[in-house]
Parts: structure tokens; sequence; C-alpha cells
């Protein structure tokens, strides 16, 4: 069973599954966003495609054993209720009993990773655009990266399991919110971002540069300062900062919303830079004529933000 639970110090989540959670988790996406993409390239774009692929190259690193582990207790004690002999079973059955609990009692293998919460609101933003449509026929009739027409490939119940598993992954990383979040705060968003009139698409560049900034300023804050950060950084990644742009909202969810982002930018909290001064920064600091490579963005998230600790390079060694 996949789980997924926040992190002792707030940076983000932890994801954990056994080896077929994880593998049929990894499969379903990889499968079901290719088949969205090639068939609606104006809503999911191929750099936004490969961005999300990098949840599954975390995921698979994961269930390969490059991340963590962990056991699950299998609750075993029914098994060795069953063969104490109190519900009167004769000693073959009991015997039986008491050798599942002897064979099950060590528990069950989970391999875990880390995911940076800024992450997770771009998947949870992308998923919710993905989740809004479901296949059509002529979906079907389009052809896949290798020139092979879908049909051919993937059948109706390929697609429905697939979008079924990532509607499931979605659902856990909601109720992960939820519980980072007040109730009523967490219902808000979860309203106000399944309902919006238009979603913008997360962009990737900007989510790099949010997770740059927290991986730097989170040692300096206070709990409340990092959720407070979380409330900041989603609305941003969400495209739903500029609230007056989405006048129909339910006014008792927008006044929530509005009251929360004000705290967010107040005096007390770490300010977060938001998508529009962002990229304006990231165009005064380039030149435009040139590409922008790794090592020029990488110099600039430096300059900006400041420098990434080298501990949060290993996720390993790093304090999560």
């Amino acid at each position: 069973m996949l789980k997924i639970k926040t992190t002792p110090n707030l940076y983000g989540v932890t994801l954990m599954g056994d080896y077929d959670d994880l593998d049929q988790l990894y499969d379903s996406l990889f499968r079901y966003l290719s088949f969205y993409s090639d068939n609606n390239i104006d809503i999911m774009p191929r750099a936004e495609y490969e961005f999300l692929l990098s949840l599954n190259y975390d995921i698979r690193h994961c269930y390969q054993g490059d991340r963590g582990f962990e056991s699950v207790d299998n609750h075993p004690g029914r098994l060795q209720d069953l063969g104490s002999g109190d519900f009167g079973f004769p000693p073959k059955v009991r015997k039986h009993y008491n050798d599942l609990y002897r064979k099950h009692k060590g528990g069950n293998l989970y391999f875990s990773v880390e995911i940076l919460y800024p992450l997770i609101f771009h998947y949870m933003a992308s998923f919710a655009m993905v989740l809004d449509d479901s296949p059509e026929s002529r979906w079907f009739d389009t052809k896949d990266e290798l020139g092979r027409p879908w049909r051919d490939t993937y059948t109706w119940i390929d697609a429905m399991r697939d979008r079924a598993a990532v509607a499931h992954f979605q659902s856990l990383m909601w109720e992960n919110v939820q519980d980072l979040f007040d109730k009523d705060l967490a219902g808000a968003i979860y309203s106000y971002t399944v309902s919006a009139d238009e979603l913008a698409a997360p962009l990737s560049m900007y989510c790099e540069a949010v997770v740059h900034s927290e991986l730097v300023n989170f040692p300096s804050l206070t709990r409340q300062q990092k959720i407070a950060f979380h409330v900041a950084s989603l609305f941003e990644i969400l495209g739903t900062a500029d609230i007056e742009a989405h006048p129909r909202k339910r006014r008792a969810e927008r006044g929530l919303l509005e009251e929360v982002y004000r705290q967010v930018n107040g005096e007390d909290t770490h300010k977060l830079i938001g998508q529009r001064e962002f990229f304006d920064l990231l165009r005064s600091a380039i030149d435009p004529d040139k590409p922008l490579y790794r090592d020029v963005f990488n110099k600039f998230l430096d300059d900006t933000f400041g420098v990434m600790p080298d501990e949060a390079l290993d996720d390993r060694a790093f304090d999560w």
C-alpha cells in the first residue's frame, strides 16, 4: 500500500510502498502521462511532460533500493492469537497459524523516497489538469513516440487502470496537504484549485527556484514560518497568487485565501519570490541572444537565493 507522510523537518514528504506498489505507480505514471501528453500537447507541452518524469526517476531509484528502507508492521498479532488455543482450534490448525506468525512477524519491507513540497505542489497541479479530462476514442488513433497507433499497444482498460493509479496518488498528496494545513484552509485550497476557471500550468524553472530557496533558507525558519513558506509556494506554483484574477470564486473561500496570503507575505515570514518577479530577474540576468545553459542557470540561482548547502545535494546526508 502506498503511503505519504510529512518529513520531520517539514521539507517535504516521504513516499513509501513495497516493490510492487512503486513499480505499478511508475508504470502507470509513465504510460498515462505519455498517452495524455501526446493527445493534449496544448495543455501539457513536452517540456512539462519531461519535468513530470523527474518524479518517475525518483520512484524508480526508490524501488531499486537507492533511497530509503523501512519495515512496516504486518500486525501479525492476530495470527498469534489464532494459534494460541483461545479459539478452540485443533493442534494442526494452531500450528498452521503459529507458522504463519513466525514467517510474517518481521513486517513488510517498504522502500521510501523524500520529495520536496514545492515539487509535490507542482505534481498536484499537473495531475489536476490531467485528471480533469477522461480518455476519448480519438486519442487511441494518434501515434506514440515510436510511430505506432496507441490503439495497437494501449487499450481502454489499460488507460482507465493507469488513470485510476494517477488519481490515487493525487488523493494521497491531497490528504497530506490536509494534514499539513488546518482543515478549513486545506479545504479552501482544494476547492479553489480544482475549480479554477483557468489553472496556470506550473513552470519548471520557477519550481526549481522555489526548491533552491527552500533548501537555502529553511534551516533558519521556525515551524510556523516553514508552513507559511509552503502556503506561499503552493499559491505561486498553482498560479493562484493573484487572487483578484478569479473574481467568481465563492466568497468564503476567497476571503480565507486572501487572509492567509496576507499573513504569508507579512514581515515576520520568509518572503517567497513570485513567478512574475522571478522571470523579470531571470530576463535581466541572462543574455537573450545566448542559450540558457545549466551552469548559467545554477549561477543565477546561487546569486539570487544564496548557495545551496553541500548536504542538500545528497539525500542520504540531508536532515529532512
